[in-house]
């Protein structure tokens, strides 16, 4: 997958979330006189929030999972380091490259799931 696709990818996530939004809140805040900043407010941004919150998080998620992959294949970055403490047999720094990214993944879906528990 190329930087360009995922980042395609990404918009998508963030789009689709523009492009289910139920335009009714906004309507009736524009027509009982509130200004485009208090009906955006009002009517769009609660319901992106939420939406916002957890696709940042899938995405930030899915960025440091790609990046251990594309390391492991030679394009550097944190797989690359594993892949490097496999080969010379380093297994003591293995499995402190593999205890950091299951604590930093863990702290992302806990992040989420907080996230999603007060937004939603």
């Amino acid at each position: 997958m190329t930087p360009e696709t995922s980042s395609l990818r990404t918009r998508a996530f963030f789009t689709d979330s523009l492009e289910v939004l139920d335009p009714v809140p906004h309507e009736a805040l524009t027509s009982v006189g509130a200004t485009r900043p208090q009906a955006f407010a009002g009517g769009i941004w609660p319901q992106f929030v939420p939406s916002f919150t957890g696709n940042g998080l899938f995405v930030a998620d899915l960025a440091l999972r790609e990046s251990i992959v594309l390391g492991i294949v030679g394009a550097g970055g944190i797989g690359y380091l594993m892949q490097e403490s496999i080969a010379t047999l380093r297994y003591d720094v293995t499995s402190a490259i593999v205890i950091a990214i299951a604590v930093v993944v863990c702290g992302i879906e806990a992040l989420a799931r907080l996230a999603r528990r007060h937004l939603l």
